[in-house]
């Protein structure tokens, strides 16, 4: 059964899985994410590490597949990682899947992170790209819309790709309204601003 997560967790994900699809990723610094602090006689002491889906993402980062793929099968075989962790994991397996072709084995991925947390935004957004690479675009288009609904860490990527769909499906007027929506979010120095140029 699936863990609805609270803003917090939703953020501390998005904090994992960086932008999603394009894995990205910056060292993870919450408590449970193998950062400790102790207090002691000279004051704070923090010890700052990465987890095993840290290194996942970082892999990702670094489009390092043979080591991602190591490193999010470590995180969901290893009994003390978090469900978010492995929810974590299990999406990145899923991207590393649908880069490679294997749609099958990225479903089955993707749906095991989305079991896990139901309000992973960032899953449903990686499924709907799931979806539209299938050609079942009224079904990516929902996606996003749940994607939008949960927390998701790149919410202007899940625009463009909902824009991209109803564009798709001939639904310009929609198409137009996620582009802006999308460009309004984007950051002046973003590198993917090219492509909001265009919709193919």
């Amino acid at each position: 059964m699936g863990q609805n997560l609270g803003d917090w967790e939703m953020r501390k994900i998005s904090r994992i899985t960086g932008a999603v699809g394009l894995a990205a990723a910056a060292l993870m610094l919450s408590p449970d994410m193998a950062s400790a602090s102790r207090i002691t006689a000279s004051g704070i002491v923090t010890v700052i590490g990465t987890s095993d889906a840290g290194m996942c993402v970082k892999a990702m980062d670094r489009d390092d597949r043979s080591e991602a793929q190591y490193w999010c099968t470590r995180t969901i075989r290893r009994g003390e990682s978090s469900v978010t962790d492995r929810a974590v994991a299990h999406m990145n397996l899923g991207v590393l899947h649908l880069q490679a072709g294997r749609l099958d084995r990225a479903r089955s991925e993707i749906d095991e992170a989305i079991d896990l947390v139901p309000d992973y935004g960032d899953a449903h957004f990686n499924r709907g790209n799931l979806l539209f690479s299938e050609g079942r675009t009224e079904e990516a288009v929902k996606a996003y819309d749940t994607a939008l609904a949960g927390y998701t860490s790149a919410p202007e990527l899940v625009h463009y790709n909902r824009a991209r769909a109803y564009s798709r499906l001939g639904q310009e007027d929609r198409a137009r309204a996620d582009l802006e929506r999308a460009r309004a979010m984007m950051t002046p120095d973003s590198p993917l601003r090219e492509r909001l140029s265009s919709l193919n």
